[in-house]
Protein backbone atom coordinates (compact mmCIF):
# COMPACT_ATOMS: atom_id res chain seq x y z
CA UNK A 1 0.00 0.00 0.00
CA UNK A 2 1.11 3.57 -0.75
CA UNK A 3 0.19 5.24 2.73
CA UNK A 4 -2.56 5.75 5.33
CA UNK A 5 -5.02 6.85 2.97
CA UNK A 6 -4.91 4.37 0.20
CA UNK A 7 -4.51 1.54 3.29
CA UNK A 8 -7.95 2.52 4.58
CA UNK A 9 -9.96 3.60 1.11
CA UNK A 10 -10.53 -0.06 0.56
CA UNK A 11 -12.14 -0.41 4.21
CA UNK A 12 -14.15 2.94 3.35
CA UNK A 13 -15.64 0.55 0.21
CA UNK A 14 -16.24 -2.33 2.60
CA UNK A 15 -18.72 0.20 5.17
CA UNK A 16 -20.00 1.96 1.99
CA UNK A 17 -21.30 -1.49 0.58
CA UNK A 18 -22.57 -2.01 3.75
CA UNK A 19 -24.58 0.31 4.61
CA UNK A 20 -25.92 -0.20 1.29
CA UNK A 21 -26.85 -3.51 1.95
CA UNK A 22 -28.13 -2.40 5.59
CA UNK A 23 -31.02 0.66 3.60
CA UNK A 24 -31.84 -1.80 1.84
CA UNK A 25 -32.87 -4.63 4.50
CA UNK A 26 -34.72 -1.23 6.12
CA UNK A 27 -37.03 -1.04 2.69
CA UNK A 28 -40.13 -2.06 3.14
CA UNK A 29 -43.60 -2.21 0.84
CA UNK A 30 -46.75 -3.40 1.85
CA UNK A 31 -47.89 -5.82 -1.04
CA UNK A 32 -51.46 -4.73 -0.49
CA UNK A 33 -53.05 -8.06 -1.44
CA UNK A 34 -51.24 -10.04 1.22
CA UNK A 35 -50.48 -7.20 3.75
CA UNK A 36 -46.76 -8.46 4.09
CA UNK A 37 -43.62 -6.80 2.32
CA UNK A 38 -43.35 -7.88 -1.21
CA UNK A 39 -41.97 -11.27 -1.26
CA UNK A 40 -39.20 -9.75 -3.83
CA UNK A 41 -37.65 -7.50 -1.18
CA UNK A 42 -37.41 -10.01 1.60
CA UNK A 43 -35.31 -12.40 -1.42
CA UNK A 44 -32.98 -9.64 -1.76
CA UNK A 45 -32.41 -9.19 1.71
CA UNK A 46 -32.44 -12.73 2.66
CA UNK A 47 -28.52 -13.15 2.77
CA UNK A 48 -27.58 -10.17 4.65
CA UNK A 49 -30.10 -10.05 6.68
CA UNK A 50 -28.13 -11.43 9.79
CA UNK A 51 -24.41 -10.04 8.46
CA UNK A 52 -24.62 -6.84 8.51
CA UNK A 53 -24.47 -5.47 12.15
CA UNK A 54 -21.97 -8.15 12.45
CA UNK A 55 -19.54 -6.35 9.91
CA UNK A 56 -20.47 -2.62 11.38
CA UNK A 57 -19.22 -3.93 14.84
CA UNK A 58 -15.97 -5.72 12.99
CA UNK A 59 -15.48 -2.63 11.07
CA UNK A 60 -15.74 -1.08 14.54
CA UNK A 61 -12.99 -3.03 16.13
CA UNK A 62 -10.62 -2.64 13.12
CA UNK A 63 -10.99 0.95 12.83
CA UNK A 64 -10.73 0.97 17.19
CA UNK A 65 -7.36 -0.76 16.67
CA UNK A 66 -5.98 1.04 13.83
CA UNK A 67 -7.16 4.44 15.17
CA UNK A 68 -6.76 4.22 18.79
CA UNK A 69 -4.84 1.17 20.27
CA UNK A 70 -2.37 0.74 17.57
CA UNK A 71 -1.29 4.47 18.35
CA UNK A 72 -1.44 4.11 22.29
CA UNK A 73 -4.41 5.62 23.59
CA UNK A 74 -4.51 6.01 27.08
CA UNK A 75 -7.93 4.88 28.70
CA UNK A 76 -8.91 7.79 30.11
CA UNK A 77 -8.66 9.57 27.03
CA UNK A 78 -10.20 6.81 24.66
CA UNK A 79 -13.63 6.89 26.98
CA UNK A 80 -13.85 10.57 26.77
CA UNK A 81 -13.71 10.22 22.98
CA UNK A 82 -16.04 7.74 22.80
CA UNK A 83 -18.65 9.02 25.09
CA UNK A 84 -18.80 12.50 22.89
CA UNK A 85 -18.68 10.42 19.63
CA UNK A 86 -21.35 8.03 20.53
CA UNK A 87 -22.76 9.49 24.08
CA UNK A 88 -23.95 12.79 21.80
CA UNK A 89 -25.67 11.06 19.08
CA UNK A 90 -27.47 8.48 21.41
CA UNK A 91 -29.08 11.30 23.20
CA UNK A 92 -29.59 13.05 20.27
CA UNK A 93 -31.24 10.54 18.31
CA UNK A 94 -33.29 9.23 21.38
CA UNK A 95 -34.68 12.69 21.30
CA UNK A 96 -35.87 12.82 17.64
CA UNK A 97 -36.91 9.18 17.76
CA UNK A 98 -39.51 10.43 21.23
CA UNK A 99 -40.62 13.40 19.09
CA UNK A 100 -41.14 11.83 16.02
CA UNK A 101 -43.44 9.44 18.14
CA UNK A 102 -45.62 12.19 19.53
CA UNK A 103 -46.09 13.74 16.36
CA UNK A 104 -46.21 11.26 13.95
CA UNK A 105 -47.97 8.32 16.02
CA UNK A 106 -50.88 7.86 14.39
CA UNK A 107 -48.80 6.78 11.11
CA UNK A 108 -46.62 4.27 12.65
CA UNK A 109 -46.48 0.86 12.59
CA UNK A 110 -45.54 0.52 16.50
CA UNK A 111 -47.15 3.71 18.37
CA UNK A 112 -45.69 4.39 21.51
CA UNK A 113 -46.94 7.03 24.46
CA UNK A 114 -44.25 9.16 25.00
CA UNK A 115 -43.74 10.32 29.08
CA UNK A 116 -40.53 11.62 30.75
CA UNK A 117 -40.24 8.13 32.15
CA UNK A 118 -40.57 6.24 28.85
CA UNK A 119 -37.60 8.82 27.57
CA UNK A 120 -35.69 8.00 30.19
CA UNK A 121 -36.18 4.30 29.71
CA UNK A 122 -35.01 4.92 25.73
CA UNK A 123 -32.14 5.60 26.64
CA UNK A 124 -31.05 2.35 28.16
CA UNK A 125 -33.38 -0.04 26.48
CA UNK A 126 -34.20 -0.21 23.32
CA UNK A 127 -36.53 -3.13 21.80
CA UNK A 128 -40.12 -1.61 22.29
CA UNK A 129 -39.29 1.65 22.01
CA UNK A 130 -38.84 4.60 19.67
CA UNK A 131 -36.14 4.23 17.19
CA UNK A 132 -34.83 0.88 18.01
CA UNK A 133 -31.72 0.84 16.10
CA UNK A 134 -30.26 2.98 18.61
CA UNK A 135 -29.36 -0.10 20.25
CA UNK A 136 -26.20 -0.32 18.00
CA UNK A 137 -24.98 2.87 19.33
CA UNK A 138 -25.36 1.76 23.06
CA UNK A 139 -23.65 -1.80 21.81
CA UNK A 140 -20.39 -0.41 20.59
CA UNK A 141 -19.93 1.95 23.85
CA UNK A 142 -20.17 -1.21 26.25
CA UNK A 143 -17.63 -3.05 23.32
CA UNK A 144 -15.35 0.25 23.57
CA UNK A 145 -15.71 -0.18 27.44
CA UNK A 146 -13.34 -3.22 27.59
CA UNK A 147 -11.01 -1.27 25.90
CA UNK A 148 -8.36 -1.89 28.76
CA UNK A 149 -8.96 -5.54 28.40
CA UNK A 150 -8.14 -5.36 24.97
CA UNK A 151 -4.35 -3.78 25.52
CA UNK A 152 -4.20 -6.15 27.91
CA UNK A 153 -4.82 -8.96 25.94
CA UNK A 154 -3.05 -8.19 23.33
CA UNK A 155 0.46 -8.49 24.25
CA UNK A 156 0.33 -12.07 24.18
CA UNK A 157 -0.27 -14.39 21.58
CA UNK A 158 -1.33 -17.27 24.30
CA UNK A 159 -3.77 -14.15 25.99
CA UNK A 160 -5.42 -13.33 22.55
CA UNK A 161 -5.90 -17.36 21.81
CA UNK A 162 -7.65 -17.83 24.83
CA UNK A 163 -9.91 -14.78 24.64
CA UNK A 164 -10.59 -15.44 21.34
CA UNK A 165 -11.89 -18.73 22.59
CA UNK A 166 -13.99 -17.44 25.90
CA UNK A 167 -15.48 -15.06 23.20
CA UNK A 168 -16.55 -17.88 20.67
CA UNK A 169 -17.77 -20.02 23.44
CA UNK A 170 -19.97 -17.45 25.11
CA UNK A 171 -21.51 -16.53 21.75
CA UNK A 172 -23.20 -19.84 21.99
CA UNK A 173 -25.45 -18.79 25.06
CA UNK A 174 -28.31 -16.32 24.71
CA UNK A 175 -28.39 -14.20 28.00
CA UNK A 176 -31.51 -12.42 26.67
CA UNK A 177 -33.20 -15.36 28.18
CA UNK A 178 -32.86 -14.34 31.64
CA UNK A 179 -33.85 -10.59 31.38
CA UNK A 180 -37.20 -9.02 30.44
CA UNK A 181 -34.84 -6.00 28.77
CA UNK A 182 -31.96 -5.84 27.54
CA UNK A 183 -30.40 -3.12 29.39
CA UNK A 184 -27.33 -1.37 28.52
CA UNK A 185 -27.30 -4.17 25.44
CA UNK A 186 -25.11 -5.96 28.08
CA UNK A 187 -26.90 -8.87 27.05
CA UNK A 188 -25.92 -9.08 24.10
CA UNK A 189 -22.50 -8.62 24.38
CA UNK A 190 -21.56 -12.03 23.98
CA UNK A 191 -23.32 -11.73 20.46
CA UNK A 192 -21.12 -9.02 19.41
CA UNK A 193 -18.04 -9.50 21.35
CA UNK A 194 -16.05 -12.08 18.69
CA UNK A 195 -16.65 -9.82 15.97
CA UNK A 196 -15.29 -6.45 17.44
CA UNK A 197 -12.07 -8.79 18.58
CA UNK A 198 -11.91 -10.07 15.42
CA UNK A 199 -11.87 -6.54 14.16
CA UNK A 200 -9.24 -5.71 16.23
CA UNK A 201 -6.93 -8.58 14.85
CA UNK A 202 -7.37 -7.57 11.62
CA UNK A 203 -4.47 -4.90 11.81
CA UNK A 204 -2.83 -6.56 14.61
CA UNK A 205 -1.82 -9.37 12.68
CA UNK A 206 -2.53 -7.73 9.00
CA UNK A 207 -4.69 -10.14 8.25
CA UNK A 208 -6.35 -8.03 5.62
CA UNK A 209 -3.79 -8.65 3.30
CA UNK A 210 -4.16 -12.13 3.00
CA UNK A 211 -7.55 -11.36 1.84
CA UNK A 212 -6.31 -9.88 -1.41
CA UNK A 213 -4.75 -13.40 -2.66
CA UNK A 214 -7.28 -14.87 -4.70
CA UNK A 215 -6.70 -18.29 -3.21
CA UNK A 216 -7.86 -16.89 0.02
CA UNK A 217 -10.69 -15.13 -1.17
CA UNK A 218 -12.52 -17.37 -3.39
CA UNK A 219 -13.17 -20.33 -1.17
CA UNK A 220 -14.11 -17.58 1.63
CA UNK A 221 -16.81 -16.52 -0.79
CA UNK A 222 -17.63 -19.50 -1.86
CA UNK A 223 -18.12 -20.89 1.58
CA UNK A 224 -20.41 -18.02 2.38
CA UNK A 225 -22.45 -18.52 -1.07
CA UNK A 226 -22.89 -21.99 -0.30
CA UNK A 227 -23.73 -21.50 3.90
CA UNK A 228 -26.50 -19.12 2.39
CA UNK A 229 -28.67 -21.76 0.80
CA UNK A 230 -28.32 -24.61 3.14
CA UNK A 231 -30.44 -24.46 6.29
CA UNK A 232 -29.10 -24.56 10.16
CA UNK A 233 -29.07 -23.95 13.35
CA UNK A 234 -26.69 -24.44 15.20
CA UNK A 235 -24.88 -21.25 16.69
CA UNK A 236 -21.70 -22.16 15.71
CA UNK A 237 -22.42 -22.66 12.32
CA UNK A 238 -24.03 -19.50 12.07
CA UNK A 239 -20.88 -17.96 13.62
CA UNK A 240 -18.85 -19.28 10.72
CA UNK A 241 -21.17 -17.75 8.22
CA UNK A 242 -20.71 -14.45 9.24
CA UNK A 243 -17.18 -14.39 9.56
CA UNK A 244 -17.26 -16.00 5.70
CA UNK A 245 -19.72 -12.95 5.17
CA UNK A 246 -17.10 -10.42 6.50
CA UNK A 247 -14.11 -11.68 5.07
CA UNK A 248 -16.08 -12.05 1.45
CA UNK A 249 -17.06 -8.08 2.14
CA UNK A 250 -13.45 -7.36 3.16
CA UNK A 251 -12.12 -8.83 -0.23
CA UNK A 252 -14.48 -7.21 -2.51
CA UNK A 253 -13.19 -4.42 -0.75
CA UNK A 254 -9.68 -4.88 -1.46
CA UNK A 255 -10.54 -6.06 -5.42
CA UNK A 256 -12.26 -2.72 -5.88
CA UNK A 257 -9.89 -0.63 -4.31
CA UNK A 258 -7.48 -1.93 -7.05
CA UNK A 259 -10.33 -1.52 -9.94
CA UNK A 260 -13.12 0.90 -9.12
CA UNK A 261 -11.36 3.30 -5.61
CA UNK A 262 -14.51 5.81 -6.02
CA UNK A 263 -16.78 2.96 -5.29
CA UNK A 264 -19.62 4.06 -2.93
CA UNK A 265 -17.56 7.57 -2.59
CA UNK A 266 -20.97 9.77 -2.30
CA UNK A 267 -22.16 7.83 0.47
CA UNK A 268 -19.41 6.33 2.07
CA UNK A 269 -18.53 9.17 4.49
CA UNK A 270 -21.28 9.39 5.49
CA UNK A 271 -22.24 6.17 6.80
CA UNK A 272 -23.06 6.86 10.78
CA UNK A 273 -25.37 9.73 9.36
CA UNK A 274 -27.59 7.17 7.03
CA UNK A 275 -27.60 4.42 9.97
CA UNK A 276 -29.21 6.83 12.16
CA UNK A 277 -31.24 8.83 10.20
CA UNK A 278 -32.05 7.44 7.01
CA UNK A 279 -34.61 4.99 8.43
CA UNK A 280 -36.72 7.79 9.16
CA UNK A 281 -36.86 8.91 5.30
CA UNK A 282 -37.70 5.38 4.25
CA UNK A 283 -40.38 4.86 6.63
CA UNK A 284 -41.63 8.41 4.75
CA UNK A 285 -41.93 6.43 1.89
CA UNK A 286 -43.18 3.41 3.26
CA UNK A 287 -46.13 4.82 5.20
CA UNK A 288 -46.90 7.96 3.53
CA UNK A 289 -46.26 7.73 0.20
CA UNK A 290 -46.64 4.33 -1.22
CA UNK A 291 -49.89 3.82 1.44
CA UNK A 292 -51.35 6.49 -0.57
CA UNK A 293 -49.99 6.27 -4.29
CA UNK A 294 -48.68 3.10 -4.64
CA UNK A 295 -49.71 0.37 -6.64
CA UNK A 296 -47.84 -2.80 -7.94
CA UNK A 297 -46.87 -1.26 -11.11
CA UNK A 298 -44.91 1.34 -9.13
CA UNK A 299 -43.28 -0.89 -7.02
CA UNK A 300 -39.80 -1.27 -8.24
CA UNK A 301 -39.58 2.54 -8.68
CA UNK A 302 -40.46 3.06 -4.89
CA UNK A 303 -38.11 0.19 -4.11
CA UNK A 304 -35.55 2.11 -5.39
CA UNK A 305 -36.64 5.44 -4.15
CA UNK A 306 -36.99 4.24 -0.68
CA UNK A 307 -33.23 3.16 -0.91
CA UNK A 308 -32.21 6.57 -2.59
CA UNK A 309 -33.87 8.62 0.51
CA UNK A 310 -32.26 6.31 2.90
CA UNK A 311 -28.89 6.79 1.63
CA UNK A 312 -29.18 10.55 0.24
CA UNK A 313 -31.00 12.44 2.49
CA UNK A 314 -28.62 12.02 5.69
CA UNK A 315 -25.93 12.63 3.56
CA UNK A 316 -27.51 16.27 2.43
CA UNK A 317 -28.21 16.92 5.96
CA UNK A 318 -24.49 15.59 6.79
CA UNK A 319 -23.17 18.23 4.17
CA UNK A 320 -25.36 20.71 5.72
CA UNK A 321 -24.70 20.71 9.70
CA UNK A 322 -20.74 20.32 8.50
CA UNK A 323 -20.97 24.40 7.61
CA UNK A 324 -22.21 24.77 11.06
CA UNK A 325 -19.17 25.97 13.55
CA UNK A 326 -20.52 24.43 16.67
CA UNK A 327 -18.63 20.62 16.97
CA UNK A 328 -20.93 19.33 19.26
CA UNK A 329 -23.90 20.07 16.61
CA UNK A 330 -21.85 17.85 14.23
CA UNK A 331 -21.05 15.39 17.21
CA UNK A 332 -24.77 14.94 17.69
CA UNK A 333 -25.29 13.77 13.86
CA UNK A 334 -22.46 11.42 13.89
CA UNK A 335 -20.18 13.53 12.37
Amino acid sequence: MKGTTQKLNWLSIVRGITILLVVMYHTRLQDFNTQQNYAFIDRINAPFATLVMPAFVFYSGALLYYTRLAKGWKVGRLYLDKLVRIGCPLIFCTLVGCASQLVFNSFVKHPHSVTPLTFLLSLVSYEDLPWPHRWYLMQLLVLMALYPLYRLVLRRTWSILVFGIMAILLYMFDFTAFTSRNWFCIFTLNRYLPFFFAGLLLFHFQLWKYLRQAKVAIPIAVVYVVMCFVSYEQEWVGLIHHFAGIGTLLALGLWFDRRIPTLCHSWRDYVFPIYLFGIAFQAFVELILWSRLGSPELVVPFYLLNIVLGLYIPVLISLVVKRIPSIWIRRCFGL
